[in-house]
């Protein structure tokens, strides 16, 4: 499978601070499948964590019963900044499910991604914002 880890450090007046901006970046839910069926597709099938914990303690991300990467996330309706810089993405709680593994997820198992360029490649490109 592709799958791309980059980091790109911008100079600090070309970084993008406000939240409407980084919404538009980055995305950590499903996409609607009537709006972007393609996407959706991708997504559902490389840009999800697990499932883990208690749908599948035996993933390889846990360590002593807790998902080393912090899944699930907690629902959220707007990207907030968190107390270190880093965004808390939004996360809402909508009718978008999937089945994966025979277990029901939401918008709280998305792994960070740009819509672009995971469309684009149709690869697994983890993206995120500080």
């Amino acid at each position: 499978m592709p799958h791309m880890h980059l980091l790109l450090i911008l100079a600090d007046e070309d970084k993008i601070r406000d939240l409407e901006s980084i919404d538009l970046i980055v995305s950590a839910e499903l996409p609607d499948e009537t709006f972007d069926s393609r996407l959706h597709e991708i997504v559902k099938a490389i840009m999800i964590n697990g499932p883990c914990g208690v749908l599948n303690p035996d993933s390889a991300c846990m360590a002593d019963c807790v998902c080393t990467n912090g899944y699930p996330k907690q629902f959220r309706e707007a990207t907030t900044e968190n107390v270190d810089g880093y965004p808390v993405y939004r996360r809402r709680d909508n009718a978008n499910r999937v089945t994966i593994n025979g277990n029901v997820v939401d918008n709280r198992w998305i792994v960070l991604y740009n819509p672009y360029l995971t469309k684009k490649y149709n690869a697994h490109i983890n993206v995120g914002m500080r």
